[in-house]
């Protein structure tokens, strides 16, 4: 298990550098705090995502500190195999953050060269999990809206568009499927708003998910 562990903090790591199919606005980089879980018996079979920690912003050539938290909440599941657990569209996805734009590591953020609130709101298109002994890799596709006064204080475009989000985070969980997922921990990943705005983007999503997912089943074999 320890090696499987292993295997997925370098995949994660690995994720990162990995160019999207269109160039990223900002990568927000995904750390080990907050937590993912899903109840089937519940009113609700979305998968949910708590306080999940956001460590790092990424614009153009600069990165810089970000204290900051995720939270989401996907569509409800809508089908599953033996591996994998696939959500359908719906739910939330928003990050809130004070950025330390001054690089004084100032924790309350109360700088005037600092911003805190929301850095971006937006909804799921479609999520799913794959499962290989406890490590669990999401993959999700969103649309969403990076807040205005956030894109204002970057020195970004003000745009009231949409945009593609790409989620990808390893974690590992008790549960397979189609059982519930609980008891996670976070081992990193990353979310990216990408350049290229709705409604152009949607006709990208049925050949990237395929990509992924070729991706995500050469890696889950490799595990075996």
């Amino acid at each position: 298990m320890k090696e499987n562990r292993l295997v997925t903090i370098l995949f994660v790591l690995a994720l990162v550098q990995i160019p999207a199919s269109a160039t990223s606005i900002l990568d927000l980089h995904v750390g080990t705090g907050g937590g993912i879980s899903y109840w089937r018996s519940g009113p609700s079979t979305a998968l949910w995502g708590q306080s999940i920690k956001i460590t790092e912003v990424t614009y153009g050539s600069e990165s810089l500190p970000l204290i900051g938290r995720m939270f989401f909440s996907t569509g409800n599941l809508t089908s599953f195999n033996s591996t994998e657990w696939f959500f359908g569209s719906g739910g939330k996805i928003s990050v809130r953050g004070c950025f330390d734009r001054d690089l004084d590591h100032d924790t309350k953020c109360g700088d005037k060269g600092d911003f805190r609130g929301t850095l971006l709101t937006g909804t799921f298109l479609n999520a799913q999990v794959a499962n290989e002994n406890g490590t669990k890799v999401m993959d999700a596709q969103f649309l969403d809206q990076i807040s205005p006064e956030f894109a204002a204080f970057l020195g970004m475009p003000v745009t009231n568009k949409l945009y593609h989000g790409e989620l990808e985070l390893a974690f590992s969980g008790r549960g397979t499927p189609p059982r519930s997922i609980f008891h996670s921990q976070i081992y990193g990943g990353y979310i990216k708003p990408l350049a290229v705005p709705e409604p152009a983007s949607i006709f990208l999503l049925g050949a990237g998910m395929a990509g992924l997912g070729a991706m995500r089943l050469k890696f889950m074999r490799a595990l075996c």
